[in-house]
Order: structure tokens, then C-alpha cells, then sequence
């Protein structure tokens, strides 16, 4: 019986940090495929998307050391905590961010949120989940980011384009500075409020976990020492392959709702909903997959499935082709990133998994950077078939650097048997 309760997923504290995620993530992308649509009514161009986009994670990178300090001295809870409580206050923040400097100022305020919570979160499951079903809890755990991808983005953009919220929207708008100029775009300042009201949310539910790990204390470390920190050996080599697989995915959701708009692809937030729809299905079907086979299994062909589509896009056929395109890259990544995810926290002791996801978490900061800087203006100088292009070949580097890699260190053929 003792050890049926030890081999559980579904504790309260999963089921709640796994809440806290899916408000903490609704939030986010309430506003993320809007976010292009707010710099282009503000005035700004298509780099300065990138822009924003870009140095929102830029912030999140710097923090990293202190924010995977803090998960591990601190306690994960508290992390937790205040990466909701911070990504609440940007959400208000936003109303009054009517020029392109200024909201980049408050996305440095959610890079800090992005990079307290999404350093904590995944060294919480992994404090919490049974070492055996690692795989499969950080598949279900998940599964709530995708939900809240498929609600989110839609949701966002129904309140954005609702006529019946409209006079709503210029009443509360009226309250700030130029509100009600940025709201002929759209109900931006409804869409702040209620991203703002789910943030709550989080905060609470992270409140309401139980803290596991017993915080270290009684070493100080110079911030030179935290950033040496961040550039873990052991957990460099993932870090590099996701950040490149995450170049594709800020492509896919800061250019793609832009290209929809311009192609008469109705409500964007559609394309998403059927990318998250395919990471739920994936998460769920293939969850166990990594514990069973091994890592690599679920890596290397989730890294294929995203390269694949994003490359077709460039001979693009509809609405219909948008969406299949997403389902197939989202199944890809639904597939890949809980896997690559156990497999850095199989490298790390449990002392060190704050320090050691901030590193995992850092290279997916600079792909975000990198991504969202670079593509922008690689659709400023060239063309979206040349965006479609960078993209899908940022997954097939990624793939090559990951199969290279664990070819040289045996990894590559170890498919069989339990991780543990």
C-alpha cells in the first residue's frame, strides 16, 4: 500500500501547482497571440514585435540565476508565488503601455514572472512525481499549459474582436492615458483586466501547495558565482537543443497570427487552439512513452514533427493547411518537451533541479530572444516563405546537435527500459 501512495501522481499538490499553471499559462496566452496585434496598434513595425517579444525573455534570461537561487533556498513554493503574483501586475500594467517603449518596459516585469514560475514549476513536479513516472507526470502536468493554450488564445481573441464588449471597453478605457485610441484596435483594455483576474487565480493555488523540498540555507553565493551556476554542465546540452526548438515556436505564435490576419484566416486564435489541441492528445497518448522507451524515443520524433509542417507552410494552401500545420507541430512539441525535460532533471540531483531547469530554461530564453529578434527581421528584409523556412530548419539544427550528442555520449541507443 505504502508503496501504491508513493507511485501516485494525482496528490493535491499536483493537481493544484498543475491549476496554477494552467491560470498562470491562460494569462499568458490571452495576451501572446494578441501581443503583435497591440504593438501594431500602438505603431509599432514587425521587428519591433520582435522587439518586445524578444526582450521580454532577454529579462527572464538575466534572472535566471537569482530566480534558480531562490527556487532552491527559498522554496519552489514562494517561486511560485511570486511569478504569479508578478505577471498580475503586468497585466494591469498594460493599460497604460501606449507607446512601444513602455510596454517593453513592463514585458522586462513579466520576464521576471515567466522566469520565477517556469524555473519553480518543473522543480516542483519533479520534487513531487515519482522518479519511475517522471515522464509522465511532467506529460500531465503539461497537459494543463495546453489546455490553457487551447482556451487562452481564442478566449483572448473573442474578447479582443466581441462587438458586444465594445461599449464596455470604451467606458473602462477612458480611465487611462490613450486608452481609448489603442481601443479602436480592439477591446485591449477588457482583455488586461481579465488576464489580470486568472493571475489571481495562480496566486492563489500556488498559496495552497505544500512545500517538499527543504530549502538549502546557510551558504551565500556571489551573483558572478549564480551566473557560473546557470551554465550547468549537465544541463547545457538540452538547454541548447530546446532553445533552438523554441525559435520555431515563437515564430509560430508571433508571426503566424499576423500572417493569418493578412491571408483572411478568420479568428487566429484557431491555428492555436488546434496546436493545443494536438500537445493535449500527444501529452495524453504518448505520456508514458519516455519512461517506458527512454528519452531519446520521444525527442527525436517530436523534433521532426515540428521541423516538418512549419517548412510546408511555405507553399501555403488555406485556412485548412494553417491549422493541420499547427496540429502536426503541436504534436511534435506535445511529444518532445516533457521528455526533454525529465531527461535534464535525470541529470540533476534534487539539491540542484532549481539551479539545473534555470539552466534548461535559460536556453529556452535566448531561443525565444534569438527567434523573435532574428525572424522579425528576416520578414522585414525578405518574406514569409523565408520566415517559414528559418523556422522549420531551427528544429532540424535542433535535432542534428541532439542526435550528434547523444550519438557521442551512447545515449542515442539506449531506447528500452525504465528511466530511474
Amino acid at each position: 500500500m505504502a508503496a501504491s501512495r508513493e507511485a501516485r501522481i494525482w496528490t493535491f499538490n499536483f493537481v493544484a501547482v498543475s491549476v496554477s499553471t494552467f491560470a498562470f499559462f491562460l494569462g499568458s496566452f490571452m495576451i501572446f497571440p494578441a501581443l503583435p496585434l497591440y504593438v501594431k496598434a500602438i505603431g509599432g513595425s514587425a521587428s519591433e514585435v520582435g522587439l518586445v517579444i524578444g526582450i521580454t525573455n532577454a529579462a527572464a534570461l538575466l534572472l535566471r540565476p537569482l530566480m534558480g537561487r531562490l527556487v532552491d533556498t527559498r522554496g519552489r513554493r514562494t517561486t511560485l508565488t511570486l511569478g504569479a503574483l508578478l505577471t498580475t501586475i503586468a497585466a494591469m500594467a498594460y493599460s497604460v503601455a501606449t507607446v512601444v517603449p513602455g510596454l517593453m518596459a513592463i514585458r522586462v516585469l513579466y520576464g521576471a514572472a515567466i522566469s520565477g514560475f517556469s524555473t519553480a514549476g518543473p522543480a516542483y513536479v519533479g520534487d513531487i512525481a515519482p522518479p519511475r513516472r517522471r515522464g509522465e507526470a511532467f506529460a500531465y502536468w503539461g497537459m494543463f499549459q495546453s489546455i490553457s493554450i487551447a482556451v487562452g488564445a481564442p478566449l483572448g481573441f473573442f474578447i479582443l474582436d466581441s462587438g458586444a464588449l465594445r461599449g464596455l471597453d470604451l467606458r473602462v478605457s477612458g480611465w487611462f492615458p490613450g486608452g481609448r485610441d489603442v481601443s479602436s484596435g480592439g477591446n485591449f483594455t477588457l482583455l488586461f483586466f481579465a488576464i489580470a483576474a486568472v493571475g489571481v487565480v495562480s496566486v492563489v493555488f500556488t498559496r495552497l501547495l505544500r512545500e517538499v523540498h527543504r530549502p538549502v540555507t546557510g551558504s551565500k553565493v556571489s551573483l558572478w558565482a549564480m551566473v557560473g551556476r546557470l551554465l550547468d554542465r549537465r544541463a547545457v546540452f538540452p538547454a541548447v537543443v530546446n532553445g533552438l526548438g523554441q525559435v520555431s515556436f515563437i515564430g509560430l505564435f508571433a508571426f503566424v497570427p499576423i500572417f493569418a490576419r493578412e491571408h483572411g484566416v478568420g479568428n487566429p486564435g484557431f491555428f492555436v487552439t488546434a496546436y493545443a489541441i494536438a500537445v493535449l492528445v500527444s501529452r495524453f497518448v504518448t505520456g508514458t512513452l519516455s519512461d517506458r522507451f527512454g528519452r531519446m524515443a520521444a525527442i527525436i520524433p517530436g523534433l521532426a514533427l515540428m521541423g516538418a509542417p512549419l517548412i510546408s507552410l511555405i507553399w501555403f494552401q488555406g485556412t485548412w493547411h494553417l491549422i493541420v500545420a499547427a496540429a502536426v507541430f503541436g504534436w511534435g512539441h506535445g511529444l518532445s518537451q516533457p521528455a526533454l525535460q525529465a531527461y535534464t532533471l535525470d541529470r540533476l540531483s534534487r539539491e540542484q533541479a532549481g539551479m539545473g531547469m534555470s539552466t534548461f530554461a535559460g536556453g529556452q530564453d535566448i531561443g525565444v530572444i534569438l527567434g523573435g529578434v532574428v525572424l522579425g527581421y528576416v520578414l522585414e528584409a525578405t518574406s514569409y516563405g523565408v520566415l517559414f523556412l528559418s523556422m522549420g530548419l531551427a528544429c532540424v539544427a535542433s535535432l542534428g546537435i541532439l542526435l550528434v550528442g547523444t550519438a557521442w555520449t551512447g545515449e542515442l541507443f539506449r531506447w528500452r527500459g525504465k528511466v530511474g
